[in-house]
């Protein structure tokens, strides 16, 4: 009977006794050595290296050269024994760690190319995204029970969303977590040329915001002059207002009407104003 070689791996899987199959019943043990735990020297290398151990193993990349010539994509092992790289063809499915770097990369092949998930264990577990230029990546934590995403970042994104909300532990729930701008009404506010700079973040049962007021001869009428702000709050409270000197000017309130009401001020040419909205 012909020799049989897995139509996984390559290797012999068959002989008929007596058959000379003694040369690939040993590279079937040196394929084993690198395919049963496969973590290679690089991913993607196109040069052979120049001195190489014995067991060294890389997966090829796509333009190879030299004695890997001909040979992209595929798993070259270095055998002394055979003193030559010896190849292993990969199947839709293989998957291979990549041992060169700190992030260990976990490589798989799609029958295509080899595609990566990056675990980091330098400073900490974690997914890193890959960067490939021209491509771009959803990366999702999710309960696949009930079909709901934690996390994700969104493809062309650095800001991670989470869908479900956050409990960091008792009753500090992030569920609410926004960021922004808005952009403000003001009433019985004096001047000319005025202009707003605004940020809020929003974090559970709060908002921190900012708000800088410019303009020239700004005037505040007292009690009366007010700035819409981005959120209804749920109760009162005050924060501080500086002018562009960032000399203290004094406490705006924070309303439950959706407003901010400015202290008394005149002549100034910037209102600065940082606080926080109670949403609960």
């Amino acid at each position: 009977m012909a020799k049989s070689f897995g139509p996984n791996t390559g290797l012999l899987v068959d002989a008929a006794q007596g058959e000379a199959h003694y040369a690939e019943l040993m590279k079937q043990w040196r394929g084993m050595d690198t395919l049963l735990m496969p973590a290679m020297k690089g991913v993607g290398t196109n040069a052979p290296p120049g001195s190489p151990a014995d067991g060294d193993a890389y997966v090829i990349g796509t333009s190879p050269t030299a004695a890997w010539a001909g040979q992209g994509n595929k798993i070259a092992r270095w055998s002394s024994i055979a003193s030559a790289w010896e190849f292993f063809t990969a199947r839709t499915g293989w998957s291979v760690r990549d041992g060169s770097s700190v992030i260990a990369q976990q490589w798989f092949f799609n029958g295509t190319a080899w595609q990566t998930i990056n675990i980091r264990l330098s400073s900490g577990f974690g997914l890193v995204i890959p960067a490939t230029s021209g491509t771009t990546y959803d990366l999702y934590l999710q309960n696949v029970a009930q079909n709901a995403a934690y996390m994700q970042v969104l493809a062309g994104s650095n800001i991670p969303q989470f869908p479900q909300g956050i409990n960091l532990g008792g009753t500090a729930s992030l569920s609410a977590y926004d960021e922004g701008t808005w952009t403000p009404t003001a009433a019985n506010l004096g001047g000319s040329g005025i202009g707003y700079a605004t940020k809020y973040v929003r974090a559970g049962g709060r908002t921190d915001f900012s708000l800088i007021i410019a303009g020239t001869s700004l005037s505040c009428t007292t009690a009366s002059t007010s700035i819409t702000l981005p959120f209804t709050p749920a109760r009162l409270s005050t924060c501080g207002m500086n002018d562009q000197t960032w000399g203290g000017v004094g406490n705006c309130l924070v309303n439950v009407d959706g407003k901010l009401y400015l202290p008394t001020c005149s002549g100034k040419t910037q209102l600065i104003i940082s606080g926080t909205i109670f949403n609960v």
